[in-house]
């Protein structure tokens, strides 16, 4: 990690720890080791990841650790690279990950997204290398400094499955009382609403939201977001309803005659 400092990192690393089950341990914490620029050996040079001698030494720190991940926290901080765009340029970086690889140490890698927000910056070769690719997006809601994002998965090695769908994180809390609360994103549940609305199996806007597993309160934030996303309008949703009650109402009689039958 070139950005952020040794003891700012390793905070932040305590702090996540604390929100996940079961929460990080002392001896946990022994075994992440940080590389960081500003406690780094004031008489030689940080690591340049895109020459040979800088990859020497992550894989050496790597092979001296036994480290069994790398994170590598950003490229373009790590890395000099002369046109991320170029396939040539980029290679050297490629090639550092699959010496990681063959050395047991799987990566993530961290990177900048593009000016659309909607892939990551560069050659499309880095997409080859890796088998997931995952893009983390601001909400609209998130507070500044906050975390807050939704998940997509861009490239899943096993193809798209129910544990892909896209899902909103947020970290709530601070310190050793943080914890990740994770559902589905926006986008995922306008669309799961509009769907459940839609198949006229639900009479009001409760049940509708309780189908995809959200509360009656979010599920009028939801409406809202599939309104202004033009996913339905208001004269469609009460159309629905209509027809759902309705078709309840027959259902219910047919059972009636049948009883009596």
């Amino acid at each position: 990690r070139s950005e952020m400092d040794r003891s700012d990192l390793f905070e932040r690393f305590v702090s996540l720890g604390h929100a996940v089950e079961p929460p990080f341990s002392k001896a946990d914490q022994q075994r992440v080791h940080l590389l960081a620029r500003d406690t780094y050996d004031s008489s030689a040079s940080f690591p340049d990841l895109g020459t040979p001698e800088g990859q020497a030494v992550l894989l050496e720190h790597a092979k001296q650790t036994r480290a069994a991940l790398v994170i590598l926290d950003n490229l373009s901080t790590l890395a000099s690279v002369e046109d991320e765009n170029s396939a040539a340029a980029i290679k050297p970086v490629l090639d550092l990950i699959q010496k990681l690889r063959q050395a047991g140490c799987a990566t993530l890698l961290v990177h900048h997204s593009d000016k659309g927000g909607k892939n990551y910056r560069g050659s499309s070769n880095l997409a080859t290398t890796f088998a997931w690719v995952l893009g983390l997006t601001p909400t609209k809601e998130s507070p500044c400094g906050a975390m807050d994002v939704t998940l997509e998965w861009h490239k899943t090695r096993n193809g798209a499955n129910a544990a892909t769908v896209p899902k909103r994180l947020r970290l709530v809390g601070d310190g050793k009382a943080c914890r990740w609360e994770v559902g589905a994103s926006d986008a995922h549940q306008t669309k799961a609403l509009a769907q459940a609305i839609r198949s006229r199996g639900y009479i009001n806007l409760a049940e509708a939201g309780e189908a995809i597993g959200i509360k009656q309160a979010r599920a009028y934030e939801v409406k809202k977001a599939m309104f202004a996303a033009g996913l339905m309008d208001p004269a469609e949703v009460d159309r629905c309803f209509s027809e759902a009650k309705q078709l309840r109402a027959d259902q219910a009689a047919e059972a009636g005659e049948a009883s009596q039958d």
